[in-house]
C-alpha cells in the first residue's frame, strides 16, 4: 500500500490497481485533481484499508482483468462501515459500462 502526502483540503481516495504501470498514471491523475491517494492491489486489501482510511470514493481499474468487480462490491456493500463509499470503475473498455453497482468511467473520458 501506498500514500502519498495528504494536503489539509484533499479527499481521501482509494485507487485498486494491481499494474504498476497503469497505477501510477491512475495515481497522478487522480492527485491532479486533488486527492490523496491510496494505492491497494486487490478487493481485501481495499475493503480492509477503506475501513481504516474513510475514503471519499473507491476507484478501481478494471484494466487488467485481474480484480472480480463482483468480489469488490460484495465485500465493500457488506460492511456498514463501507457501504456508502461510491466506487468508480475506471475502464477500457466500452461493455463495462453494464456492470451492475459500479459507475464507469472510460478512458476516453478521463
Amino acid at each position: 500500500m501506498e500514500q502519498q502526502t495528504r494536503s489539509k483540503r484533499s479527499a481521501v481516495a482509494i485507487l485498486i490497481d494491481p499494474d504498476a504501470v497503469s497505477g501510477a498514471t491512475h495515481r497522478k491523475r487522480l492527485q491532479d485533481r486533488g486527492y490523496t491517494v491510496v494505492t491497494v492491489a486487490d478487493a481485501s486489501a481495499a475493503t480492509a484499508t477503506a475501513e481504516k482510511a474513510a475514503p471519499a470514493v473507491i476507484f478501481y481499474a478494471s484494466l487488467t482483468g485481474r480484480i472480480d468487480a463482483s468480489e469488490l462490491m460484495l465485500a465493500l456493500k457488506a460492511s456498514d462501515a463501507t457501504r456508502h463509499i461510491p466506487i468508480q470503475m475506471l475502464s477500457a473498455a466500452p461493455e463495462a459500462r453494464n456492470q451492475k453497482g459500479l459507475n464507469v468511467v472510460t478512458r476516453t473520458g478521463w
